[in-house]
């Protein structure tokens, strides 16, 4: 609940990010889905494996895309570990692919765009920073998981940056906590337990799940390291390939460290009689240790967001947006164009900043089809086209006859007016599209008819089993 990458990115404001902390409950889901007692295709299973893929699929459509794969590999961790230790690993396997299957066909309205997307503005001109040494990157990662991450480490350890690189985008931290509880086990553990090798049976499944999660935990690490061979190869990856900053994977470690230092609180024999004073200790001691962190850089930032909050709750009320009339631009009093931090605010007056910051497009947004765009009126015409873009055009370009970047025409004003008032147009889907949604959509509304179903179906198989007694 209080590890600092969750937090702090709600407190700058990446919102996206919240979908994380779903990640434990879905693991429990994969683990326990309807029992290894019961019959595979029984309704408790069926039941939490819809739950497991709707929780899934929801991270697709909360935004956390960029995330999904280090989440994939926390839960094959968990997975595997729980395989070892109860020397049963096929039933998560299992659900582990049916939930992952059903979580795709629920969130392929949402993929299938950001795919295609992707293709048309692909987002690969972006360096890989990373640690130029071994030594340096575990420092960081030391102080980024367990104390707090420090700018000059960052400075003195990171190589190949674009520019510099913000706090938050090194907040991992579950306090030391965890660290001294393992530590603490392992000495115990490794002074009065027989060799590691008789304490793990001796099945190949249970090498071959032991060297998985030692593989994802050195991926973690890896893929941040530095060096010109090594980063080529990275730029070769699919998804991986489109980011500008590998250090998020570090989030692998924060459920996996939690889950080992709880597992040895509870097996290392030692520590197991004290058991329940060591976690109270350890949660109050997290409290503490969170509470006096130093959030300075959180509540000192320059962004004022009122405009925008006091424009939303008026919308709210009055179930009325803004509507874009125009496009703008700031200038300096030299007449040169700036980006000053509040330039998307425009839109609380009515503009759609010609320069607004959406990553999208780049950083810089240089990868923005920016021409004919101008500063002016959304309603200027010229050479038959509104002065706003058809954003129908950057993912389906084919199909509504343009290609991304393509403005409004004139036949189309009733379009461009319902696109700038915040309401749905009309435009043209290509018929797998179309199919992709209808074909999702008939499958969340059979599981939502499932879930509402369950506690009837539930209580008449209940009430037979009494009848028959």
């Amino acid at each position: 609940m209080f590890n600092g990458f969750f937090s702090h990115r709600l407190l700058i404001g990446h919102i996206t990010y919240h979908a994380f902390m779903l990640t434990p409950m879905i693991a429990f889901l994969l683990l326990d889905a309807g029992g290894s007692a019961i019959k595979f295709f029984s309704l408790r299973r069926l039941l939490t494996l819809s739950i497991t893929a709707a929780l899934l699929s929801y991270m697709i459509y909360s935004g956390m895309i960029h995330l999904i794969l280090p989440v994939i590999l926390i839960l094959i961790f968990i997975g595997s570990l729980h395989g070892i230790i109860h020397a049963n690993s096929r039933q998560f396997w299992l659900n582990f692919v049916i939930a992952g299957i059903v979580s795709i066909i629920l969130a392929l309205p949402k993929l299938a765009p950001a795919i295609l997307y992707i293709n048309n503005f692909e987002r690969i001109s972006y360096k890989l920073p990373g640690a130029d040494g071994v030594w340096g990157l575990i420092t960081l990662f030391f102080e980024s998981l367990f104390f707090q991450p420090s700018g000059d480490t960052v400075k003195d350890v990171l190589v190949n940056l674009q520019g510099p690189l913000a706090r938050h985008e090194f907040e991992y931290g579950i306090t030391f906590i965890p660290l001294l509880i393992i530590l603490l086990s392992a000495v115990l553990f490794i002074k009065k337990a027989p060799k590691l090798k008789q304490c793990i049976k001796g099945q190949i499944t249970t090498y071959l799940q032991l060297g998985l999660m030692l593989l994802i935990l050195v991926l973690a690490l890896a893929i941040n390291y530095y060096s010109p061979e090594w980063n080529a190869i990275l730029k070769q990856i699919p998804i991986i390939k489109h980011s500008s900053l590998l250090v998020r994977w570090f989030s692998i470690y924060i459920p996996v460290t939690i889950l080992i230092a709880a597992l040895m609180i509870d097996k290392v024999k030692q520590i197991r009689p004290l058991a329940p004073y060591i976690t109270g200790l350890a949660i109050i001691s997290v409290l503490i240790i969170n509470i006096n962190i130093d959030r300075d850089y959180y509540a000192n930032q320059p962004y004022d967001p009122s405009p925008i909050i006091n424009a939303y709750t008026k919308a709210e009320k009055t179930q009325q947006a803004k509507i874009i009339n125009q496009i703008s631009v700031f200038q300096d009093r030299q007449g040169l164009l700036v980006t000053p931090i509040h330039r998307n605010d425009s839109l609380v007056q009515g503009a759609s900043q010609l320069l607004c910051y959406e990553p999208l497009f780049g950083y810089r947004l240089e990868l923005l089809p920016l021409r004919p765009l101008r500063p002016g009126l959304v309603s200027q015409l010229k050479d038959g086209q509104f002065n706003v873009k058809n954003p129908a055009c950057y993912i389906f370009g084919d199909e509504n006859n343009c290609k991304p970047g393509d403005h409004f025409l004139l036949e189309q004003k009733d379009a461009a007016r319902t696109f700038v008032s915040y309401e749905p147009f009309a435009f043209n889907l290509p018929t797998w599209m179309q199919a992709i949604n209808v074909i999702s959509i008939c499958l969340l509304i059979g599981i939502i008819i499932f879930w509402l179903a369950y506690p009837i179906i539930v209580y008449i198989n209940n009430k037979k089993l009494k009848q028959t007694d």
